[in-house]
């Protein structure tokens, strides 16, 4: 299910969004050298403050989300992976943010018993599966994130 290209645009898409902020920041600071230069106090403290938040918002809303995803298929590269058999059960319809990265609950149950159900969580940047309810999966995990699956 991931590639070399997913890891290789993911640490791409962060470090484009690291230099932005990077420039912002730089930005921030030659105004505020700026107005220490020519003595303008009020423009010194209004570039600041304003220069801060945009760099702030721009790393919370912006760079963060890409650090995050960028880190987990850091972490999954490298990581323990579990292979286990289950069927499927469902799919949740909108997905929802989890440690900073978009997913989809995956649900699968184990054996013939419905009760038995197990919460995966499959990427949101991934096209969606089309299985039928009880199909037999082969589930590759590293953690609850879903690696890859094949149907049985």
């Amino acid at each position: 299910m991931y590639t070399a290209e997913d890891f290789v645009r993911a640490q791409k898409g962060f470090h484009t969004r690291l230099y932005i902020a990077i420039a912002l920041l730089a930005a921030t600071i030659a105004c505020l050298c700026v107005a220490l230069t020519l003595r303008l106090r009020l423009f010194g403290i209004l570039s600041m403050l304003i220069g801060l938040w945009i760099t702030y918002y721009f790393a919370a809303t912006k760079m963060n989300p890409w650090r995050k995803y960028y880190l987990l298929l850091k972490d999954m590269k490298a990581g323990l992976e579990r292979e286990a058999q289950m069927r499927f059960l469902e799919i949740s319809e909108e997905p929802r943010m989890l440690d900073g990265v978009a997913v989809y609950d995956f649900m699968v149950y184990e054996g013939d018993d419905e009760s038995e159900q197990r919460l995966f969580l499959w990427d949101a940047d991934k096209p969606l599966p089309t299985y039928q309810k009880g199909q037999l999966l082969d589930i590759v995990s590293f953690g609850k994130y879903i690696k890859s699956v094949k149907a049985m």
